[in-house]
């Protein structure tokens, strides 16, 4: 579960800096970012029980 949660931050925080570009300069990850990804994790968890235990099963 540890590794799963992991691989979709790392993911999920690449994926909105593509989205949303930074123009004012290098990109870089903050803590607010860490904590509206792991708030997103918590409603796909939420949301997509079955599939979550399906996959990881």
């Amino acid at each position: 579960m540890e590794i799963f949660t992991i691989i979709l931050r790392v993911f999920l925080c690449l994926f909105k800096f593509l989205h949303f570009k930074n123009k004012r300069g290098p990109i870089k990850i903050h803590y607010a970012d860490i904590l509206y990804v792991d708030k997103y994790i918590k409603n796909i968890l939420y949301t997509n029980n079955i599939t979550i235990y399906y996959l990881l099963s």
